[in-house]
């Protein structure tokens, strides 16, 4: 794996800032988020197409609308905006929008496609980012009748354990990705009713199959790094409690890049298990004795 996965700065998305990332200044500092991350608890305004107002910063949190109204930095280094939304770190509603920088960059870029606000796209690793209603019905019905044409893999993705109680720090969880009609999904439980990103309503309680597909990166050639197009996921905070000590490497959303950084990789091949018996004896011997289906 010869890349870094973190998060962006507050220099970096700050619009009346010197350090702003080149991709920002074109794109703006708001992205668009995932169904993924809808389901995993993140704030977002359907009536806003769903771009999310708060993000996460490898330096602190803050809120879009900060940068934006040009708000003050606090003394415990919080941002806080005009309209006094402050974020604290044990919050877990907020997208993690991860950015991408490579170890050789010129050797890892390939087929740059120019997008219409003159960003360089590309195509890096998968990752479950939305939602078919009705393919999602059609899946369900087959898993659990007799599970016919869908495929067992030995790949999974992880997540928070979807309590989402303020008194719980980031556990991993595992979500086991499986094969359908040539497709990857996992499936995941809404803990809240709300709205997909083209409109359809989701249920509580309810799972969901999510589709693995490609990460669309926007590149930044000057900073030589690669921002993700989309906040790709929630529920996941910078720390469980208030001792923030500033530290991102002390933080539970840097172990969790841990994992996403691995489960990306293209090179990471996806096998088919003949059985359930099979992918619950793999994720044991790998220490994942906890699945979410």
């Amino acid at each position: 794996m010869d890349f870094e996965l973190t998060l962006l700065t507050k220099d970096q998305i700050d619009i009346h800032g010197n350090h702003v990332l080149d991709v920002i200044k074109k794109e703006g500092p708001l992205a668009p988020i995932t169904d993924l991350a809808i389901l995993t608890e993140a704030t977002h305004d359907f009536i806003k197409n769903m771009y999310n107002e708060v993000i996460i910063t490898g330096d602190f949190i803050l809120s879009t609308k900060s940068i934006v109204d040009a708000g003050s930095v606090l003394p415990d280094a919080f941002f806080k905006s005009r309209d006094l939304l402050t974020v604290y770190p044990e919050e877990f509603n907020l997208t993690i929008r991860p950015v991408l920088i490579p170890y050789n960059f010129d050797t890892f870029l390939k087929k740059l496609t120019l997008n219409k606000h003159g960003t360089y796209e590309m195509l890096y690793g998968k990752y479950p980012q939305f939602v078919d209603v009705t393919f999602s019905k059609e899946i369900t019905y087959h898993f659990y009748h007799g599970k016919k044409g869908i495929q067992s893999t030995d790949k999974y993705f992880t997540i928070n354990y979807p309590t989402y109680s303020n008194n719980k720090a980031f556990i991993p969880k595992c979500c086991p990705v499986y094969q359908y009609k040539k497709r990857e999904f996992i499936s995941v439980q809404a803990n809240h009713s709300n709205y997909f990103t083209n409109g359809d309503h989701f249920e509580k309680d309810n799972y969901y199959w999510v589709e693995v597909t490609p990460i669309t990166w926007l590149v930044d050639l000057k900073n030589k790094l690669l921002v993700s197009k989309y906040g790709l996921i929630s529920g996941i905070r910078l720390k469980d409690n208030w001792n923030y000590d500033g530290n991102f490497n002390h933080t539970d959303i840097k172990r969790f890049l841990g994992f996403m950084k691995e489960e990306i990789t293209p090179e990471r091949k996806i096998g088919i298990l003949e059985n359930d018996q099979e992918l619950q004896d793999m994720m044991l011997k790998r220490g994942k004795t906890k699945l979410l289906r």
